[in-house]
């Protein structure tokens, strides 16, 4: 039904973020992640199709994080068009829509979690693409930092891959950014709550 939705109505962005968003509680878990098999090629054309819109960008993406936790699901997603996709998205979004990019991230994360998914993010040239999304204004949001992290983490295991990462200087980048956010968090605890006046009696 989901897939029908979906392949009726592609350029209607309510019904795909709806239908996505289904499919996404599925992939959540192990036990039905491979229930959405089908859907992949057409998230992927939604994905294609609504680009732009970053609210569906950033559900899209975080289904597919989900997704390519299931090995056949990241074979099929890395023999598509996947990472193009990512990349599109990561560049259109990356400065007005944290959670796209946490999505993107987290994308990024599960490929690199095998050894042939850190070749080919070497191979396609993301240590740059990555270190953009370090420098944009959505490593300012904590979960973003947060999968920032991760993904360097998975990337390093690669030798190849961490050299480029210490040499293009995104894991300082990322440690600064994380400071920023421990600096800014320890200053709101310590401010002084603020103060609701009260309303003033009527005179009557």
């Amino acid at each position: 039904l989901v897939c029908a939705s979906m392949q009726a109505l592609p350029r209607v962005v309510a019904v795909q973020t709806h239908a996505v968003t289904k499919l996404w509680t599925l992939a959540a878990s192990a036990s039905t992640r491979a229930l959405v098999t089908p859907a992949l090629p057409l998230v992927m054309v939604a994905l294609g199709n609504h680009a732009e819109d970053a609210a569906f960008t950033a559900c899209a993406l975080g289904f597919l994080q989900n997704a390519a936790a299931d090995e056949e699901n990241r074979r099929l997603l890395l023999a598509g068009a996947l990472l193009r996709h990512v990349r599109y998205a990561m560049r259109a979004h990356m400065a007005a829509a944290p959670a796209a990019v946490e999505h993107a991230m987290g994308v990024l994360r599960v490929v690199a979690s095998e050894v042939g998914g850190r070749e080919q993010l070497r191979r396609e040239g993301w240590v740059a693409d990555i270190k953009a999304m370090v420098a944009s204004p959505a490593m300012a949001t904590p979960a973003v930092a947060a999968e920032a992290c991760a993904l360097l983490a998975a990337m390093a295991v690669d030798k190849a891959t961490a050299i480029k990462l210490a040499k293009s200087e995104t894991v300082d980048d990322v440690v600064r950014a994380v400071r920023r956010i421990v600096a800014q968090e320890a200053a709101a605890a310590a401010a002084p709550p603020t103060r609701t006046p009260k309303a003033g009696r009527r005179s009557g």
